[in-house]
């Protein structure tokens, strides 16, 4: 992901001032919004099929995001704990949990004591 951002700055960066110097600062950005929303435009029926294919989370996930615990914690990784997994699997191990809440809670301690005052590697 950082690579195609970076290619993208890139080749905005490349493109920029031979743009410029074309349409001038106006006639630029009409074109690259212009562009932007054609892009859109073009893959909108491939996104609508994307949202339909997602399932809708289950009644566990709201569920979980009314406990104090886990409200803090990004939908994805809630589905993640809720999601069916064969009996003996984690969903989420105890080191991956304990960055997410180190990572979306305000207070570290809480995370330290969840796990019982051992630092987690990261």
């Amino acid at each position: 992901m950082e690579f195609v951002i970076l290619a993208g700055l890139a080749a905005g960066s490349i493109a920029a001032p031979p743009l410029l110097r074309a349409f001038g600062v106006r006639g630029t950005l009409i074109l690259l919004g212009g562009g932007l929303a054609g892009l859109t435009l073009a893959h909108a029926v491939r996104f609508a099929r994307l949202d339909q294919a997602m399932p809708a989370p289950g009644p566990e996930v709201g569920l979980l995001r009314n406990l104090a615990m886990f409200a803090p914690l990004p939908l994805a990784v809630t589905e993640l704990l809720t999601a069916e997994q064969p009996l003996g699997t984690l969903a989420l191990g105890r080191a991956e949990f304990l960055t997410a809440v180190r990572a979306s809670s305000a207070s570290k301690a809480a995370a330290d004591a969840l796990a019982g005052g051992a630092r987690v590697a990261k």
